[in-house]
């Protein structure tokens, strides 16, 4: 899946950091504002691709009219809610307990499930306590894994690799 809002902060923030010499103390400060800015934007982003997920489920050929009202209107009100991998895991339980199964199965204590909740956790701290000690190497890194979350929700909900593209 594609992130060009996402990738174009870090590669700014990189830039900016590699022009103003990253490793100076001067810069610390700013630096953890930019791990800041990219965490919202993250969270944000991956937000928008949970809905942008259930949605195309909803309207994939053959289902349901009704049902895909539903779930564009439940998901629309409601929203998706918080997207701890845990979380995810719930909202797919309302698609049956296989696709929680299979997610479940799929990402829980793998590389790219740490990478989210460090990634999710960073930006509750930075939203709800101010700040966060995530260093901006470990948000590329950690970004660069969680990808992969997405990709195996969009998986257990349902999606083949062509419509998991058109979510891109």
């Amino acid at each position: 899946m594609k992130f060009p809002r996402i990738d174009n902060a870090i590669s700014v923030c990189r830039s900016h950091l590699k022009a103003h010499g990253a490793s100076s103390a001067s810069i610390e400060e700013i630096k953890s504002y930019m791990v800041g800015y990219c965490l919202t934007i993250i969270y944000a982003e991956y937000e928008q691709k949970v809905r942008t997920i259930i949605n195309k489920r909803a309207s994939l050929p053959g289902s349901d009219a009704s049902m895909q009202h539903f779930v564009k209107y439940f998901f629309s009100k409601k929203g998706v809610g918080r997207i701890s991998v845990s979380d995810l895991g719930e909202t797919l339980s309302r698609f049956g307990p296989s696709c929680k199964r299979d997610f479940i199965a799929d990402v829980v204590d793998k590389a790219p499930h740490l990478s989210w909740d460090r990634i999710i956790t960073a930006r509750h701290s930075i939203a709800h306590q101010g700040g966060t000690n995530i260093t901006f190497e470990e948000l590329e890194l950690s970004y660069h894994d969680s990808r992969l979350i997405l990709l195996a929700f969009a998986r257990a909900i349902g999606l083949s690799s062509a419509q998991i593209a058109e979510c891109a």
